[in-house]
């Protein structure tokens, strides 16, 4: 029987994605299981105490492997090509979701035999004015996919008109999910501060993942010199990040200022690592980089996991000068907005003065925005309706 679903994802660690947690938990009550196929292999999603865990399977359907090297490699790469969707046909999936532009068009290719119904998760929006020729090529076979696809998950309407654009893909096709985490219970937490050894009195302000140009890097310098004594920023990577990004890392915590921790945590202990914060930093500016870093930050909207987790867990934020942070602090007094470097120390000053209603704000945005709870049903709702439209009311 066809009742399990298929994610494919061309990101490491898809699990650390707030939404791909909470699907996968959805659909594990709505269908017989959730496999991911991502770069790291092919696993079996499985809920242990609440807690999400991949097992790896051995498979050869999994299209986001990466790419063997060499002749045999290319030869042993086209075979695989060809022969998955026949493979991924005689399966027990009911559906297949992709992630992503590369992601839908790979779930598209390995969906070809069984045409199943297909998703489209959306997080990173290709604009097309400003792609590379090599872009272009992804981005037809995006648009390709979504003439085919069934069901869309996007985070607000704004992002919602740019992918239907961008794409072709209809609007009523799409639900509307913020990517934030399901509310949980929030602890009280010492993770950062025991971790590192700060002392009670310092205020510790969170960047949770990548060190980047789209993330404020390089205002980094400039920030934590008008910051009064008692902030400190701690910088949170889940991934490698490089000898130059490190040694510059390095160099800004000399003076007691930054400090970094390393490496991916399990899902069930990301909130003791927001939780441990007092407040979060969501540097976010557009950069020319590539093709995820210009127009798809600038139209960020509510797509920012790490914003999810900071709201959730009360922590006031100091953010970037983008349209979502200007439009929804103006609504929700849970932060400020910098439009200079120079502006961030008497921002947090100020944010730190009347910290409890800050924190209660950034609290009252998760619930009345960010809260994922009610789209994340509405589309593994629809998910099922398509799997088995008998079920239907």
């Amino acid at each position: 029987m066809r009742d399990r679903i298929c994610i494919v994802s061309p990101h490491p660690n898809p699990e650390l994605n707030p939404t791909i947690v909470n699907l996968i938990r959805e659909l594990s009550g709505r269908f017989a299981g959730v496999d991911v196929l991502c770069p790291q292999g092919d696993f079996a999603a499985t809920l242990s105490g609440g807690s999400l865990q991949l097992q790896e399977r051995a498979s050869a359907m999994n299209p986001a492997a990466p790419v063997r090297p060499g002749l045999r490699g290319k030869i042993a790469n086209a075979v695989l090509r060809r022969i998955r969707p026949h493979l991924f046909a005689r399966g027990e999936h009911a559906a297949v979701i992709g992630v992503d532009p590369r992601g839908i068009a790979m779930a598209h290719r390995l969906n070809r035999v069984a045409r199943l119904p297909l998703a489209y998760a959306s997080f990173e929006i290709m604009f097309e004015e400003e792609l590379t020729a090599a872009e272009q090529a992804m981005h037809a076979a995006e648009r390709e996919a979504c003439a085919h696809v069934d069901l869309a998950l996007v985070q607000d309407s704004r992002r919602a008109e740019a992918l239907e654009r961008e794409t072709g893909l209809a609007r009523e096709r799409m639900v509307l999910v913020p990517n934030a985490p399901a509310p949980e219970p929030i602890p009280e937490s010492r993770w950062l501060r025991d971790r590192l050894g700060l002392r009670d009195d310092r205020r510790i302000v969170l960047h949770a993942g990548t060190p980047a140009g789209w993330s404020g890097l390089h205002l980094w310098p400039d920030m934590l010199a008008t910051w009064p004594e008692r902030f400190a920023l701690v910088v949170h990577c889940r991934a490698d990040i490089g000898p130059r990004t490190r040694a510059h890392l390095a160099r800004l915590g000399r003076g007691g200022r930054l400090y970094v921790t390393h490496g991916p945590l399990p899902a069930a202990s990301l909130a003791s690592l927001f939780a441990s914060a007092d407040f979060g930093l969501a540097s976010y500016m557009p950069v020319p980089d590539d093709w995820t870093s210009g127009l798809n930050v600038y139209h960020l909207g509510l797509s920012s996991g790490k914003v999810g987790w900071y709201a959730m867990c009360g922590l006031p934020m100091l953010a970037g000068n983008l349209p979502v942070f200007r439009r929804e602090f103006e609504r929700f007094g849970c932060g400020a907005v910098y439009e200079r470097a120079a502006q961030t120390g008497e921002l947090l000053d100020a944010l730190d003065r009347d910290y409890d209603f800050h924190s209660l704000e950034a609290r009252r945005f998760y619930d009345q925005r960010l809260d994922p709870s009610d789209g994340i049903e509405r589309f593994c709702a629809r998910i099922e309706e398509l799997c088995h439209p008998e079920k239907r009311p």
